[in-house]
């Protein structure tokens, strides 16, 4: 391995020259970090050893046309001023070097060491740019929601619109038009164990057209962006294991290969999703026993937004915070349930309707537990408003606890849960730093020149 061999000729070049003992001590120093960060690296699974050379030569490659990239934008920059250069071209050009630097950020890990300098010199880049000339991405909110809406499914599309979920859009100008060309959608919980922020990436996408031209790299780059300033960050994506006919299998194998260029590293997992068609229940006589106290939420008419209120305000858990917040118009009234004694809320089953007729589940709380009648109750009262509204679509959603999951489905053996690829990129203990990288480009024989100095902003 060239590493190896750069170890070596060190020294071998000590003997020879009688570096004197202070200088071999440095040395030392330097031999030992150098071993210890690759030792850790490779046992992190972030760099197989074999492969550290070809990490070396394609970032070699990529930092030479980076240079390309900045001698043709200082041109068409300065064209662009006098209008002998087009707008499109000159975004073009402009996004095509800050996404070589997004790509020069992923050779290890581009959330920490020198993959985290180049992710925000990338993004800094991106600001310069809007600041002088125009946006390429803006925050998607209930405003601006529809001009994106064709990248985003009715699931994620409804969560941003009521603020549970957040999303950024990619734009591009076409001619002399701005166009919509991806979106990305994410939320933002804690790790308890320490308090550190845990990015969820819940969507990406970009327009099959402008695919491969920077705008899924600046998506996942500006989420990434507020919280590698801050420090320590995970970020987690799920994919599914399962392609349900080519074409989906084509966009699955194209996100994968994309999550994979970032570097997250992605198991096997089951057990937490799960899928209900209406008609898998017609046989299924337990769901449809009797029930006595359970109702649906509308028959509580004009008080029912207030009792759900108090009833997770006197529950207070910690993971019901993001619930609370949302709108009593998002549960839908007729297939969400509850148990009412003495005026106030017992028990409670949550779904949100989607405008396809599907169903997803948000929360099933039963204080007294899982084995008492109270989940029996709520889940029975849902089957029939279901049947009643239609039935025949379909419920999804994940379940919190392994004790839910065991409950429900000792109820309900019909739900169907599918396997999924769960990823995640984390920040490592150590990372090997701009100045180390640069150092083994160096022994490795790559030269300096390649990186572009500050004439670019000039």
């Amino acid at each position: 391995m060239e590493t190896e061999k750069i170890l070596a000729e060190w020294e071998k070049e000590t003997e020879e020259n009688g570096i004197d003992e202070t200088a071999r001590e440095a040395a030392e120093e330097v031999r030992s970090f150098l071993q210890e960060t690759l030792k850790f690296a490779y046992e992190d699974g972030v760099i197989n050893e074999n492969d550290l050379d070809n990490i070396l030569m394609d970032d070699d490659y990529l930092l030479e046309e980076l240079t390309d990239k900045t001698a043709a934008l200082n041109i068409l920059w300065g064209g662009a001023d006098s209008g002998m250069v087009s707008e499109e071209k000159v975004e073009s050009a402009y996004l095509s070097l800050i996404d070589t630097l997004f790509e020069l950020s992923k050779a290890v890990n581009p959330i920490a060491g020198f993959g985290r300098d180049r992710l925000l010199a990338g993004l800094s880049l991106l600001d310069y740019f809007e600041e002088n000339r125009w946006p390429v991405s803006t925050a998607i909110t209930a405003g601006n929601a529809d001009r994106f809406r064709q990248f985003i499914p009715e699931e994620h599309f409804d969560d941003v619109l009521c603020r549970r979920k957040q999303a950024i859009g990619a734009l591009r100008r076409l001619g002399e038009k701005t166009v919509a060309a991806g979106a990305a959608v994410f939320s933002v919980e804690t790790d308890p164990a320490d308090d550190t922020p845990v990015l969820r990436l819940e969507w990406i996408e970009v327009h099959k057209d402008l695919r491969r031209q920077g705008a899924g790299n600046m998506l996942m780059a500006e989420i990434l962006e507020p919280f590698v300033k801050k420090g320590d960050v995970t970020l987690i994506a799920e994919l599914p294991a399962i392609r349900l006919d080519e074409e989906n299998g084509e966009e699955s194998d194209t996100l994968e290969n994309f999550l994979d260029s970032w570097r997250i590293e992605f198991s096997v997992t089951s057990g937490r999703r799960f899928t209900l068609e209406g008609q898998d229940l017609n046989g299924n006589k337990e769901i449809k026993g009797l029930f006595k106290e359970a109702v649906p939420l509308w028959k509580l008419g004009d008080q029912g937004e207030e009792k759900v209120r108090e009833f997770f305000r006197e529950q207070d858990l910690e993971y019901d915070r993001e619930l609370k917040n949302l709108p009593f118009s998002f549960f839908d009234p007729q297939v969400s349930t509850c148990i009412l004694k003495k005026d106030r809320i017992t028990a409670l089953f949550l779904v949100h309707r989607f405008a396809n007729g599907n169903y997803r589940y948000e929360a099933l709380r039963c204080p007294g537990g899982y084995d008492g009648p109270e989940m029996k109750e709520l889940l029975r009262c849902a089957y029939r408003s279901w049947r009643e509204q239609d039935g025949n679509g379909m419920i999804f959603g994940a379940f919190e606890s392994e004790e839910g999951r065991e409950a429900v489905t000792a109820l309900l053996p019909e739900l169907n849960m599918p396997v999924f690829f769960s990823g995640f990129l984390r920040s490592p203990e150590e990372a090997i730093s701009t100045e180390l990288w640069d150092e083994m480009r160096r022994d490795a024989g790559f030269s300096d020149e390649k990186i572009p100095d500050d004439g670019l902003m000039e």
